[in-house]
């Protein structure tokens, strides 16, 4: 390496040199990262994603202030006891009754503590789509993360709900007319799971 000549004495690197060394001092970065990483015990962001997409209707008769079953399912074993799941939904769909439809997120098979808290005979639930007895379909989403204590499989999933008193079929990904035309829309719904490292 070329000397400066200066009385401080600092090295530099000329332009050749600096583009020959680039490629193995980000190699040998990345590993030392990479190195850093595993022996804190930390998984890191995005290293454990669970996604399951659906593109296809679901639909639910569902009786006055009733449940329907697992809309979408998705299904992740976390690598450390201590971490944390990031719950995201996007969900599409319509109802027959032309009422909004409850997002409940339940979590091995029972209703998740995120959700509105009791008052009254008032729904709890995450949220909703505002449904259109036509030919709309809407969306809502879900985003929340969950602590679960486990390293042994953990299954999420979304449950639509009717709580207008009225018998009404939900459906998901598509809207309650569904008339086959250009201008109306089927959609699609995904649910992503990310396990994040405390």
């Amino acid at each position: 390496m070329p000397d400066t000549g200066a009385p401080w004495n600092i090295p530099f690197l000329d332009g050749t040199e600096l583009v020959r060394a680039y490629p193995d001092f980000s190699e040998d970065l990345a590993e030392q990262v990479a190195d850093g990483l595993t022996a804190a015990g930390n998984a890191g962001i995005g290293s454990n994603v669970v996604q399951t997409v659906r593109t296809d209707v679901f639909a639910a008769s569902v009786d006055g202030s009733g449940i329907s079953g697992d809309a979408i399912s998705a299904t992740i074993t976390p690598t450390k006891a201590n971490a944390k799941i990031l719950v995201v939904a996007q969900i599409s769909g319509g109802s027959t009754a032309g009422n909004a439809i409850g997002i409940n997120l339940f979590v091995n098979g029972s209703e998740s503590a995120y959700r509105g808290d009791a008052a009254g005979s008032r729904r709890r639930g995450v949220g909703f789509v505002k449904s259109d007895s036509g030919d709309a379909v809407t969306f809502g989403t879900v985003v929340y993360l969950d602590s679960r204590e486990t390293t042994s499989a953990v299954t999420y999933s979304i449950r639509l709900s009717n709580f207008f008193g009225n018998q009404q079929t939900l459906y998901l990904n598509r809207s309650a007319g569904d008339d086959d035309a250009p201008a109306i829309l089927r959609g699609a719904s995904s649910l992503t799971l990310i396990e994040v490292a405390s």
